[in-house]
């Protein structure tokens, strides 16, 4: 099995023993760290350069790994990540910015669904060598409001989720606009009415599917009913941060969960640029939070941009994150104690690096020509 941290795609696994390798979805291509002995990493390998790889995620029948990468559209390995090749052939140029993938299941073969910026969603039953757009997926009244507030503008399908119990029954999270429901493996789709429209990604309990939390610009959100009602766990003035983004949910023990949230919001990053990273942990279902601070700074200068829980045979479970300024942390003893493993290029969701680095190669304008400053109270205000 191949264990990696990676923006829009796995963030939970399973594993029958402790991680000694790791892959890492960078702007620079997926770079493998192995364990050569207790706490100590080094790199491996580094393939994809000049790739800015969001999602990484290997397809469980066939091993086959697969990496969707921003502007460059998808690239496949069947030799365990030695070498890739693109698999582009049908997938449409102006939806080469792929920001999700994810497989399932489907009637005894691997379905592969790629989410892209813009949003569109794509789906393939040959593991990317053929593409077929699911249209009605962009058949809902407000498409037109979809929106991200940076170059390009245009919103993206963040992340794509199943039901645990049925996987025909599928969640889409865009940034910023909606979250997506479907019931019938895609085909049609029905908007969600959540407290907040910034979708970053959705968390399913595995012990009761209507159970979902989602992240995003506007807090941390928990339906008990499957989506049909909501209610806000972590407001945009919470301590733990004012941006959760990555979290995990155990899936032996489903009442702990580990978040990964920014102090500030992605405006103020342009000009404090200063993230705040922070690794936080609830033991009662979400109700309540503490920081963790186990080896970690008080706050990581960076975002953490990607993250992952690996659960073991044990009952325990290790984890990793990448920040954007390209650390990567290792987490044990159940996520208390971290160690920082590495440095690589930066992880990073688009151009989140840039407005930390206050060196930008995409324009930080508005459309119309406008400079684009800090306005928290702005719905489209996050990132």
């Amino acid at each position: 099995m191949n264990i990696a941290i990676s923006h829009g795609a796995t963030t939970m696994y399973s594993s029958p023993a402790p991680v000694e390798r790791l892959m890492v979805a960078t702007i620079d291509g997926i770079v493998t760290l192995e364990k050569s002995s207790p706490g100590d990493w080094r790199t491996a390998s580094s393939v994809l350069p000049g790739r800015h790889v969001h999602a990484i995620i290997e397809e469980p029948r066939s091993h086959t790994l697969l990496a969707g990468c921003w502007h460059d559209g998808l690239y496949a390995s069947e030799d365990g990540g030695a070498s890739w090749s693109p698999r582009n052939q049908n997938l449409p140029p102006s939806l080469r910015s792929i920001y999700s993938l994810t497989a399932v299941p489907v009637e005894g073969r691997t379905r592969l669904f790629a989410g892209t910026e813009p949003a569109h969603l794509m789906v393939s039953d040959d593991l990317g060598v053929n593409w077929q757009e699911l249209t009605t997926f962009r058949n809902i009244p407000n498409v037109a409001q979809w929106r991200f507030a940076g170059e390009p503008f245009t919103g993206h399908a963040k992340h794509i989720n199943f039901d645990t119990a049925n996987p025909r029954i599928m969640y889409v999270c865009i940034e910023v606009g909606a979250f997506l429901k479907s019931t019938d493996g895609g085909e049609t789709w029905t908007p969600l009415a959540v407290p907040h429209p910034d979708m970053h990604r959705s968390v399913i309990d595995p012990r009761n599917p209507s159970r979902i939390f989602t992240t995003g610009g506007g807090g941390l959100q928990l339906s008990l009913d499957a989506g049909s009602t909501w209610r806000q766990i972590l407001s945009r003035e919470s301590a733990i941060g004012q941006y959760p983004d990555q979290l995990m949910i155990r899936l032996t023990r489903p009442d702990t969960m580990v978040l990964g949230c920014a102090e500030f919001s992605p405006r103020s990053w342009l000009d404090g640029r200063y993230a705040g990273g922070a690794i936080a942990k609830s033991e009662d279902g979400g109700e309540t939070w503490r920081q963790v601070r186990g080896g970690l700074p008080e706050r990581t200068h960076g975002a953490i941009e990607a993250m992952c829980q690996v659960e073991l045979p044990d009952g325990g479970a290790e984890y990793f994150f990448g920040t954007t300024d390209g650390e990567i942390w290792h987490g044990e003893d159940e996520g208390e104690r971290w160690t920082l493993i590495a440095t690589a290029a930066p992880i990073s969701k688009s151009i989140h690096m840039e407005m930390l680095t206050g060196n930008p190669t995409t324009p930080l304008v508005h459309p119309d020509g406008t400079p684009w400053l800090p306005k928290p109270q702005a719905a489209s205000a996050n990132l």
